[in-house]
C-alpha cells in the first residue's frame, strides 16, 4: 500500500513552498533512463495552492559536437489554464496562465553551466535581454551537476503587478533550490522552450514544441 501511494504522489519540498505531483504516473524508458510523467501537480506558494495540468511531454534532442545527436532530457510541461493551448502558437499558449511548471528528467550528464549556456542561446535567439539583474542573479545560481535520472523542476507563478516568481529545484546527489522574481521573468524564461525563434543549426526545441502542447484539456 505504501509503494502504491509513493507511485501516485511525489512531493518535493522547497524553501519557498513545495510542489506535489499527483495522479497515476506514466512510465517511459528513454536512453536507458526511466522517466515518470504525472497528469497534474499542485504548486503551493504561501497560503495558496495552484493546480497545474499536463500539457504534454517530449524528448529534447541536440546535436552535440563529436557525440552527434543525443537525447538530453525528457521535459514535461504543466499549466494552470489550458484554454489557449495551441501547438501551432506556443507563446500564445501561455496567455492567461498564472502558474506553470516544467520538469526536466536528465537522459545524460550535464553541468549547470552547460544548461545555462543552452538556455542563454535560446533566449538570445528570441531577443530576450539576459543582461538584466534578474537573469544574471538567476543564472549565477546554476552551480550544480546533473546525471541521467536527476531532475530539474522549473516553476513560476504570478504575483501582483505582473511580477513573476521563478523557482528551480535541482534534485540530484546534492539537492538545491533557488528562486528569483521580476516583471514577466517567467514568461521570458519560458521562451527558451516556447519561443518562435531558434538557435541556428539546432532544431531540437522546434521539434519538441508540438508534443509539449498536445493536451488541450
Amino acid at each position: 500500500m505504501k509503494n502504491l501511494f509513493l507511485a501516485l504522489v511525489v512531493s518535493m519540498q522547497l524553501f519557498a513552498g513545495d510542489i506535489e505531483f499527483k495522479g497515476e504516473a506514466k512510465s517511459v524508458k528513454i536512453s536507458g533512463t526511466e522517466v515518470k510523467v504525472f497528469p497534474e501537480a499542485v504548486l503551493k506558494t504561501g497560503d495558496k495552492e495552484l493546480k497545474v495540468k499536463l500539457t504534454g511531454h517530449a524528448t529534447r534532442v541536440k546535436d552535440i559536437p563529436i557525440l552527434g545527436k543525443r537525447n538530453v532530457y525528457q521535459i514535461a510541461s504543466y499549466m494552470d489554464d489550458l484554454s489557449n493551448v495551441n501547438p501551432e502558437k506556443p507563446l500564445d499558449s501561455l496567455k492567461d496562465t498564472k502558474a506553470r511548471v516544467l520538469q526536466l528528467t536528465m537522459l545524460m550528464s550535464m553541468t549547470g553551466g552547460q544548461m545555462r549556456g543552452s538556455l542563454e542561446d535560446s533566449l538570445k535567439a528570441n531577443e530576450v535581454d539576459i543582461t538584466t539583474t534578474a537573469f544574471k542573479d538567476l543564472f549565477a545560481k546554476f552551480k550544480f551537476s546533473l546525471d541521467a535520472g536527476d531532475t530539474a523542476t522549473i516553476m513560476m507563478f504570478t504575483k501582483e503587478g505582473n511580477v513573476e516568481k521563478v523557482l528551480i529545484e535541482v534534485n540530484n546527489s546534492n539537492p538545491i533550490a533557488f528562486s528569483q522574481e521580476a516583471k514577466f521573468l517567467g514568461f521570458d524564461l519560458w521562451k527558451a522552450w516556447f519561443g518562435a525563434k531558434f538557435v541556428k543549426g539546432d532544431d531540437g526545441v522546434k521539434n519538441l514544441q508540438p508534443k509539449l502542447l498536445e493536451i488541450k484539456k
